[in-house]
């Protein structure tokens, strides 16, 4: 692992524009705003940057009418496609499609979509059944492992496909650049490329095969990386967001690959430099965004917020997502549910305004080793929001290595030590409505900005 080496990264001059003519990149990914989760920021500040660059962007994504509209892109309209593709409501249709190519009807491309998926295994369980049949959560696992291969974005390749070819007819991209999670745009950059004779370059904001977050059975998990290995095999580059899986990559497929961090933009933060204190009197504790349970939870946050008996009254945390139901469950558990409110997504400018009137922005993660290659992309804007951040679940890998050499805040999943630290906010509560800002020499080092300019010097270098 590459841990010790995260903080000395250091940006480059950037890479002169393309000078024969306008760079024309292609951008194809499954989550794009404002049809997108909460968390899907680096594509489209990535299509911002290489406009302000000159380039000349087009963006395919996959069209998801049921994200909640929390985000939204800087881009002109006629820059971006969303292409519709029919959600899954039959077996006989996964079925059709894996035996004859053959996929439900669905609507134009600029019209829209019947349904579709997020992508998502922890959703998988909400998709079709096979019901009326016995050991029907069996049935519904070995449904998803076998059919919904790579993920539920799965008739999105073949509408994708047909869009990208339609679209790029007297428009030959320079570079074809996929973004995935969900991995499926992968199988449509590789097509796109092979068909415009373009180089493609491919981009992995968490592992395809054999992400510790997956849900698959071994079954799923063998024929998932024979897939992997046969569609990023035709990729000319890789881009990974971790040290840990740069290195994956690098020992599979040989290829050029660049660790290019997520980061934060400091315009985010722009006019928030002196905002008021969210609640003078409490420690208000904030996490916008996805929640897994049994994973990246706040269990040992709400562990040590018991211990702290009378003085618990004098925390509030808040949760802004979608996971109402499993929060209050935890939260009745540790008995803090006084202390914790929930509330459903919100605008990201909305976010970000909190995140700087919060106390302590709160970073989980999930104890477990394979935890120790992912970087939750919400790390960055954390820095950004120059809050102390306190990092629970995992005490050890990628993030909990930015977390503590940065000095940007606490790093710990012990509750005794968690409820000492709580203590020691709250007195300085007293002291004064809001814990100061975090002002880290390494700040810089992780501007967004920064990433993308030794991505694109990269890309200039290997590629074109």
């Amino acid at each position: 692992m590459e841990n010790d080496a995260i903080l000395e990264t250091t940006v480059t001059e950037p890479a002169p524009p393309f000078e024969s003519a306008r760079r024309r990149v292609l951008l194809v990914t499954g989550f794009f705003p404002p049809l997108a989760p909460s968390a899907s920021t680096r594509a489209p500040t990535l299509a911002r940057y290489w406009m302000d660059r000159g380039y000349d962007v087009r963006v395919l994504a996959a069209h998801n009418p049921g994200k909640p509209q929390v985000l939204s892109h800087s881009l002109p309209d006629e820059a971006v496609r969303f292409v519709p593709f029919p959600e899954v409501k039959a077996l006989r249709d996964v079925l059709a499609y894996h035996l004859s190519g053959r996929i439900p009807s669905v609507e134009g491309v600029d019209g829209v979509a019947a349904g579709g998926g997020s992508g998502s295994r922890s959703e998988a369980k909400s998709g079709p059944r096979l019901r009326g049949l016995p050991f029907r959560q069996l049935l519904a696992d070995l449904y998803w492992d076998l059919m919904f291969i790579p993920d539920k974005h799965l008739f999105w390749v073949e509408t994708g496909t047909r869009a990208g070819l339609e679209w790029t007819k007297g428009w030959k991209p320079d570079l074809i650049y996929s973004s995935g999670p969900p991995h499926s745009g992968h199988l449509i950059a590789a097509r796109l490329a092979q068909s415009l004779s373009a180089p493609w370059v491919a981009e992995l904001r968490d592992e395809w095969a054999g992400n510790p977050y997956g849900l698959e059975s071994w079954l799923r998990s063998f024929l998932e990386k024979r897939l992997e290995q046969r569609v990023l095999g035709q990729a000319q580059a890789l881009v990974a967001l971790t040290a840990t899986t740069r290195q994956t990559l690098m020992n599979a497929y040989g290829k050029p690959t660049i660790l290019s961090m997520n980061g934060y933009d400091p315009a985010d933060f722009a006019g928030l430099e002196n905002v008021a204190p969210l609640d003078p009197a409490r420690l208000t504790i904030m996490h916008a965004g996805s929640i897994y349970i049994g994973k990246r939870d706040p269990s040992s946050l709400f562990a040590a917020t018991a211990k702290l008996g009378d003085l618990k009254d004098r925390v509030s945390l808040l949760f802004y997502g979608e996971q109402a139901d499993s929060l209050q469950a935890l939260a009745r558990k540790y008995g803090v549910e006084a202390q914790v409110t929930i509330s459903p997504p919100i605008p990201r400018n909305q976010v970000l305004e909190l995140e700087r009137r919060t106390d302590v922005l709160l970073l989980c993660r999930w104890d477990n080793p394979a935890d120790d290659g992912i970087i939750p992309g919400k790390l960055f804007e954390y820095i950004g929001a120059e809050r102390p951040i306190l990092a629970i679940g995992s005490e050890t890998g990628e993030a909990a290595d930015i977390v503590r050499e940065g000095g940007f805040g606490v790093v710990s999943n012990n509750p005794d030590v968690l409820a000492a630290q709580l203590r020691e906010w709250i007195a300085r509560k007293d002291a004064q409505p809001r814990l100061p800002d975090v002002k880290s020499p390494h700040k810089q080092r992780f501007t967004r900005s920064g990433q993308f300019e030794l991505l694109d010097q990269f890309v200039s270098e290997n590629i074109l």
